[in-house]
């Protein structure tokens, strides 16, 4: 194995070791954005109907407060906090969270710290790995699309200014082909990752309780060779090309191309400005860009599997129908807020992180 190879490979372990370390703290906002995203019609939805065992009470509008009971053991429930809504005779239908800061209170609240650690153990494995590939692969990728458009690395490699004058095509492109293949490779992390964090209270169980059972359970049951674990590769592979994209190609074309390039920022005197500026910037257009695909890969990984769970979407195509069927376009941008706290803070720091850690190491900076 030569020098490079070696390098890329370390450069490509601290990558996944920074984000690792931003999943880790930020795992409750995760299992936030992704159960706001699963609220689809009225799979998201609580229908309150008037019950013999409670009572109800209208206004002059026509409007109701309902109180009734729930179980054999008569424990009462009432609609209030995260099921605050007006109910009619007929029944209606209330969101399970109005907003993202009501659904992560609500999450600590009712499943205190263990609701907030949901899917956190293959939450970290998935970084470990796909993060490792699609953000240690960007530099070589990067190399070897600029040897293919008659860009020179070895001026390129010589300081930050000449980093500037690499096109934006370029650097995009290579987010774009490491992000779409890291996702590829590590896809049965993100589906069990997915499944767990999107397991309300209350609904029925999954049939496991940790990664590994999961991976057992899923490549049994649901579909020959283990093709199970691979369920959504798509919509994971189209999310993480665009949100790889959104980050490193951003940050690297924000920090070089337009901070540095031109408005004279330093590398040297500028360096924590310069890298906060850039990955703020890269986290506004990383979680737009991945929304869509963010939502479409939630709903069909959390769908059930046909045997203890019912399934909701009959393929990809049809969970892609069925949400502009049932939310209209705005549904693809569902959850963008929970997600922004998600994606803006692991981007902001995990790329803070990730140039430290080269720093550290002797490598050059992004």
């Amino acid at each position: 194995m030569d020098v490079d190879t070696i390098l890329a490979f370390q450069k490509a372990f601290l990558a996944g070791t920074s984000c690792a370390m931003s999943s880790f703290v930020l795992n409750p906002i995760d299992v936030t954005k992704t159960r706001m995203m699963n609220q689809v019609g009225n799979a998201a939805k609580e229908t309150v109907k008037p019950s013999t065992r409670g009572s109800a009470s209208f206004s002059a509008s026509g409007s109701a407060s309902v109180s009734f009971s729930l179980g054999s053991k008569g424990n009462n429930a009432s609609l209030g906090g995260n099921l605050a809504a007006k109910a009619t005779t007929s029944g209606s239908v209330v969101p399970r969270y109005n907003g993202f800061l009501e659904g992560l209170i609500s999450i600590g609240r009712t499943e205190g710290l263990r609701g907030w650690g949901r899917g956190l153990e293959p939450s970290m494995l998935r970084e470990m790995t796909y993060s490792s590939c699609r953000m240690g692969a960007y530099e070589p990728i990067k190399s070897t699309l600029m040897t293919v458009t008659g860009t020179s690395a070895s001026n390129v490699a010589q300081g930050s200014n000449t980093k500037g004058d690499v096109s934006p095509v370029v650097k995009f492109g290579s987010a774009l082909i490491s992000g779409g293949i890291g996702a590829a490779a590590t896809n049965p992390f993100d589906l069990v990752k997915t499944r767990f964090q999107a397991a309300f209270p209350g609904q029925a169980p999954l049939p496991y309780t940790n990664t590994w059972q999961a991976f057992k359970y899923i490549y049994t049951h649901e579909g020959g060779a283990g093709l199970g674990l691979y369920k959504a590769w798509e919509a994971t592979s189209l999310r993480a090309a665009f949100l790889t994209s959104g980050q490193l190609g951003s940050y690297d074309v924000v920090k070089n191309n337009v901070l540095i390039k031109e408005f004279g920022f330093n590398e040297k005197d500028d360096k924590f400005m310069l890298h906060f500026l850039s990955a703020m910037s890269a986290s506004v257009v990383a979680t737009t860009a991945c929304n869509p695909f963010d939502v479409v890969k939630s709903r069909y990984m959390s769908d059930g599997d046909g045997v203890q769970i019912a399934k909701k979407y009959n393929s990809l195509t049809h969970c892609v129908t069925e949400t502009m069927r049932m939310d209209g376009p705005r549904g693809f941008m569902r959850g963008w807020t929970a997600a922004y706290w998600r994606v803006g803070p692991h981007t902001v720091i995990s790329l803070l992180l990730f140039e430290k850690l080269r720093e550290l190491f002797g490598f050059d900076s992004i």
